[in-house]
């Protein structure tokens, strides 16, 4: 493989990564929703084609599941979240039966992640809607790569959700909520929601009640065993400045 080739399939599996968060690498459907879901939307209406920042005025009354109220209700919590603009998160993923930290700096319509490879040098990726394009930087190398519409979504619903799929609340069949209760997590008031998937599995989620960002995202098999899990460590808003997603001087791009 030509080294331009191989640097572009880094790129790409650096943003899956990202966008994956903790399991949306092994998403699945009900039997009763085997069909085509079309691009990520809305959360009140996944299979539209409608961009973030017009879904806010969108209804949860439409969601069909055996959630009912309950579920339009999580919905529109989950959609506060697209409004935060400016935060820094310090996350821990666990996946695949590793630990991962990972930190990310949200500024406007640019993202910036980063963590530690096995060499334990630090990587960094810039994203920037706007220009629909990402930097991957690794020391004072970095190589560019343009993304999809689609791609920037699920980039930020990743960064605001941590994985967690939308289907759960909006769409029948998906899971159940079985016990709901407000609590604290990391001193910050939370609901926290467990739920049921149509395959038995178990999901305990944190919602920051007031901003709408998932704290924390468990997710257990049907046998009980620990499969993922997304903790938000550290959650500041307003404090990213320019210059901490800005890409620095004297990185070679390609």
């Amino acid at each position: 493989m030509e080294r331009k080739s191989f640097k572009k399939v880094m790129v790409i599996m650096l943003t899956i990564m990202l966008m994956m968060g903790v399991l949306t690498a092994c998403k699945k459907k009900p039997a009763s929703q085997e069909k085509d879901s079309g691009t990520i939307g809305n959360v009140n209406n996944p299979v539209s084609e409608g961009t973030l920042k017009n879904d806010e005025n969108s209804s949860s009354s439409e969601t069909n599941n055996k959630n009912g109220d309950k579920g339009g209700k999580y919905l529109n919590l989950l959609n506060k979240a697209k409004n935060l603009d400016n935060f820094y998160s310090k996350v821990t993923l666990f996946r695949n039966q590793q630990t991962q930290e990972r930190e990310v700096w949200v500024k406007g319509n640019r993202i910036k992640t980063g963590d530690k490879g096995d060499t334990d040098q630090q990587r960094v990726q810039y994203y920037d809607s706007d220009k629909k394009e990402v930097v991957a930087c690794n020391g004072n190398s970095g190589y560019k790569m343009e993304l999809g519409e689609e791609e920037i979504e699920r980039l930020k619903m990743s960064v605001i959700w941590g994985g967690l799929q939308y289907e759960y609340f909006s769409e029948e069949g998906f899971a159940q909520i079985i016990s709901e209760k407000e609590e604290d997590f990391n001193g910050i008031q939370c609901v926290y929601i467990e739920m049921k998937t149509f395959e038995n599995e178990v999901l305990k989620i944190y919602i920051n009640e007031e901003y709408g960002i998932v704290m924390k995202y468990e997710h257990y098999s049907r046998g009980g065993e620990k499969v993922g899990e997304f903790t938000r460590q550290l959650f500041e808003i307003g404090k990213v400045t320019d210059g901490e997603v800005e890409i620095p001087e004297g990185i070679n791009i390609e």
